[in-house]
């Protein structure tokens, strides 16, 4: 989610990530992958309380993120 001139200008990067991996250039796609991403970084938890606390916040920021994605495309007029 950065801009086309910065994200091209590292060897073509984004176009080269969007080419391959079709689903992250559209909105459905991202949302689902954050809410996969959140998922999986929210039931790994480390032993630490410190780090436990980070990585359930981090998820569920990341799974809500997802949903809240998900809404805006389906559920707008």
């Amino acid at each position: 989610d950065a801009k086309e001139s910065w994200a091209n200008a590292c060897f073509g990067a984004q176009k080269k990530l969007f080419h391959n991996f079709h689903f992250l250039a559209t909105q459905t796609g991202k949302a689902f992958f954050y809410f996969y991403v959140g998922s999986i970084t929210l039931f790994l938890l480390p032993k630490s309380q410190f780090w436990k606390f980070t990585y359930i916040t981090l998820g569920g920021v990341l799974m809500l993120l997802g949903a809240i994605m998900l809404t805006l495309r389906y559920c707008t007029s």
